[in-house]
């Protein structure tokens, strides 16, 4: 028997917070069920007992109104009543023996529902804390489910994360030291040296981009990050980032397609909009095949000023369109590891993006068919 549940849970895959979730329900359910039967049984016991003693009630004052000399009188408030005891006895009525052996004293109908009424109220109002309990126990369960899921899949992606962002610190790290191993061991013309230096310059500023990414993530995540955000003319800015990019990264050139004045103006942190540009850029290249272009759309839109970034990569699948800006998640194509990546640039191209009342969006036609990450910050006038 023992083996056939280890079997059942390795087949389905069953985890043991799974199975302890599955146990804290059951236990919390026996003992909201237990409380609610022992309050309807207290419950129960307690009407029994009133009904007692209201008989009780009614015979003691039988026995009082059986010695009065003329016919007694009930107040109106009495919960009692007089009944005729002639023919068969009256159910419930205790007779006012021996000087009124034809009268008999009873509780009031009205008393008996009243009783029943208050019985009924109690009844109703344990069966409804009963249900609001099981109510709570079952949504605290869940949010504890969700908070030993949320908690696995965080601690999951930070291994990831941990794994991929060693391994692209790997890349750079061993580019430089072979550039200063080249450097000191021969000597190099004017041409090599330039060309050996760019190198150089395009590894030490990968190397400080994920730095970068990893600090100011941090700082996001601990709510230490603040956005100085100022009119700024976004043309003359975007195209000093995008040169800035293609002095660096000559093999990856990014195409920049101005559709708006050159006077236009933005409210944003000059700083914030060149680590969104930057990230979406690279998040392009990263996911596009050997060549293919990436291009920087600048238009107006109404109110807004949009800064597409478009590539012809592997696009995105239904749904992901959202998922890809949470913290540490990446790509089908990172996923399946088939392309490096750290997970944290989206997310915070996003975070800064709304940090200075912007806003990112993703769209895709399909897989394979490219991706557009689309900023949109608020113009000035």
């Amino acid at each position: 028997m023992i083996g056939r549940v280890r079997r059942f849970i390795a087949a389905k895959k069953v985890r043991a917070y799974h199975v302890l979730f599955a146990v804290t329900t059951l236990a919390l359910a026996m003992l909201g069920a237990w409380w609610f039967i022992l309050h309807w049984e207290q419950q129960d016991a307690v009407h029994r007992g009133v009904l007692q003693q209201l008989q009780l009630r009614a015979a003691l004052e039988a026995v009082r109104l059986g010695r009065a000399e003329r016919l007694p009188a009930l107040p109106p408030d009495s919960p009692f009543e007089l009944v005729a005891m002639v023919g068969p006895e009256k159910e419930g009525a205790h007779p006012l023996a021996p000087s009124w052996p034809t009268l008999g004293l009873k509780p009031k109908a009205a008393e008996l529902d009243r009783i029943a009424e208050k019985h009924h109220r109690r009844v109703v109002m344990i069966t409804g804390e009963g249900i609001m309990l099981m109510l709570l126990i079952l949504v605290c369960m869940l949010m504890l489910f969700r908070l030993l899921l949320s908690e696995r899949r965080e601690r999951a992606n930070m291994e990831t994360f941990l794994q991929a962002f060693s391994h692209e610190l790997k890349t750079p790290v061993a580019g430089v030291r072979a550039l200063l191993e080249t450097l000191s061991s021969r000597d190099l013309s004017r041409e090599e040296l330039q060309r050996y230096s760019a190198l150089g310059l395009r590894e030490t500023a990968r190397l400080q981009g994920l730095i970068d990414n990893v600090l100011v993530a941090n700082r996001i995540d601990r709510k230490l990050f603040t956005a100085r955000p100022r009119e700024m003319a976004i043309v003359a800015r975007l195209r000093d980032y995008v040169d800035r990019r293609n002095r660096i990264f000559p093999d990856k050139p990014t195409t920049l397609v101005v559709e708006c004045p050159e006077e236009t103006q933005i409210w944003g942190d000059p700083d914030l909009l060149r680590h969104v540009v930057d990230n979406l850029i690279d998040n392009a290249f990263k996911y596009s095949p050997a060549g293919a272009p990436v291009t920087v759309r600048l238009r107006l839109d109404g109110e807004w000023c949009m800064i597409a970034v478009e590539d012809q990569g592997i696009g995105l699948p239904p749904g992901e369109s959202e998922r890809i800006f949470e913290k540490f998640v990446r790509g089908r194509a990172g996923e399946e590891k088939t392309q490096k990546g750290s997970g944290l640039g989206l997310y915070i191209a996003r975070e800064l993006a709304t940090a200075f009342d912007g806003a990112l969006t993703a769209e895709s036609e399909g897989e394979g068919k490219g991706s557009v990450f689309t900023v949109m910050l608020r113009r000035v006038g």
